[in-house]
C-alpha cells in the first residue's frame, strides 16, 4: 500500500465538499421547517440528506482524482459507494435520534470516502 499526498488531498477535498453539501441541506431543511412546509416536503427533504451529502463526497473524490489514478474513478461508482455509507449512517443514527441521523450521514459517508481512498492506495505499488 502506498499512501501519497494525492490520497490525502483526495480525502480532504471529499470531506470539505461532503460537509458543505450537508450544511446546505441543513439550511434548506431548517428553512423548510420554519416556513411551515408540509409534512410531505419535510419528509422529502429528510430523505434527500444522504443523497445530497453523498453527491458532495463523490464530487470531491472525482474532482481530486481527475487524471491522477490508474483506476477508473467515475462519479457514478463513487456516488453509489458513498451513498450506501450515508444511508447506513442515517438508518443507524435515526434509531438514536434525529441529530444522530445527521451525524451518521456525515460520519459514515466520510468513512466511506476514506475507505475508497484507502482501497485505491492499497492497489498501488509505486
Amino acid at each position: 500500500m502506498v499512501w501519497t499526498r494525492r490520497h490525502t488531498m483526495r480525502v480532504a477535498v471529499a470531506l470539505t465538499l461532503g460537509v458543505a453539501c450537508h450544511a446546505a441541506w441543513v439550511v434548506l431543511f431548517i428553512l423548510g421547517a420554519s416556513l411551515g412546509a408540509s409534512a410531505i416536503v419535510r419528509g422529502a427533504l429528510w430523505l434527500a440528506a444522504p443523497i445530497v451529502t453523498a453527491a458532495g463526497y463523490a464530487a470531491g473524490l472525482a474532482i481530486s482524482v481527475r487524471g491522477a489514478s490508474p483506476l477508473a474513478w467515475r462519479f457514478s461508482r463513487l456516488f453509489v459507494a458513498v451513498a450506501i455509507g450515508c444511508t447506513a449512517g442515517e438508518i443507524v443514527g435515526s434509531g438514536i435520534g434525529p441529530m444522530f441521523a445527521g451525524l451518521g450521514v456525515v460520519g459514515v459517508g466520510g468513512l466511506s470516502a476514506l475507505g475508497l481512498a484507502i482501497r485505491d492506495a492499497a492497489g498501488r505499488t509505486t
